[in-house]
């Protein structure tokens, strides 16, 4: 993230934000819980600095990222959808 972009939108007061998390915000070892409460937070100061609306947009897939298979949007949901199922021992 761009924390000079995101002080000076802090600072203006803006009555409408969108956050845009994009392939380049997430690395092979991200984890979905830590993307969720760090978007948490950052919608929540947002909120705290003035501004009413803030939109979040989806991960937006950015085509082939072979070289970082982590990255591809699939891999990413697998992830994703492997925490929320309740593990069994057999």
């Amino acid at each position: 993230m761009d924390m000079d972009l995101y002080g000076m939108m802090l600072r203006e007061k803006t009555d409408i934000a969108i956050v845009a998390v994009g392939g380049n915000d997430i690395t092979p070892t991200s984890q979905p819980k830590e993307i969720g409460r760090r978007i948490t937070e950052i919608v929540n100061e947002i909120h705290r600095n003035g501004c009413e609306h803030v939109y979040v947009t989806e991960i937006i897939t950015r085509g082939n990222l072979s070289k970082c298979p982590g990255l591809q949007k699939i891999c990413f949901d697998r992830q994703s959808q492997n925490q929320q199922v309740p593990s069994k021992n057999i």
